[in-house]
């Protein structure tokens, strides 16, 4: 009620138009090349800790989509602007529920739960008790979600908006 004027980006469709949506189809594009790019130069030729072979095929998806979780989970945080006790459970049970499922689907002991069906018996375990596959995880995150923060903290200091300009009227009062 204090700033109707926060109101208009809204009102006028500068929160969502073509430009902010081709910004965003620009921002996944990168993020699936960063996905795909970093664990493929990293697994060429490797080997764990082990001496066994982790370059194949398994290892690689398991990073890959551990990676996915990851960076999607660390974007959703950096989105949310009012946590509650709701967005905790769902923002880190998703964390939490895609490790289960991948380390009860790979298992090859009691909490195998999808007998016989499932070729890839013992692979998570074995990926995610690499440093390397963590290594390569963090590199992902680190590359898929500092661009946006750095993209987010010069727009806000170079080019503050409207509610930019509110909080921090509101912060130094």
């Amino acid at each position: 009620m204090d700033y109707p004027q926060l109101y208009e980006p809204g009102q006028l469709n500068l929160l969502f138009n073509k430009r902010i949506f081709f910004i965003c189809v620009a921002h996944g594009i990168y993020t699936s090349l960063a996905l795909f790019f970093i664990p493929y130069g990293s697994f060429y030729n490797v080997a764990g800790e082990d001496g066994q072979h982790i370059a194949d095929y398994q290892s690689f998806a398991v990073t890959m989509a551990t990676s996915l979780v990851i960076v999607v989970s660390v974007q959703i945080a950096l989105d949310t602007s009012y946590w509650t006790v709701i967005n905790h459970v769902f923002i880190w049970g998703s964390v939490a529920t895609y490790f289960s499922i991948l380390l009860a689907m790979h298992s090859n002991g009691v909490f195998r739960i999808f007998p016989h069906q499932f070729p890839f018996v013992g692979n998570a375990w074995h990926s995610l008790s690499q440093k390397f596959v963590w290594l390569v995880v963090l590199l992902i995150a680190v590359a898929s979600v500092m661009p946006v923060v750095a993209f987010r903290f010069l727009k806000m200091y170079l080019y503050p908006s409207l509610s930019d300009q509110v909080c921090y009227h509101t912060l130094s009062t």
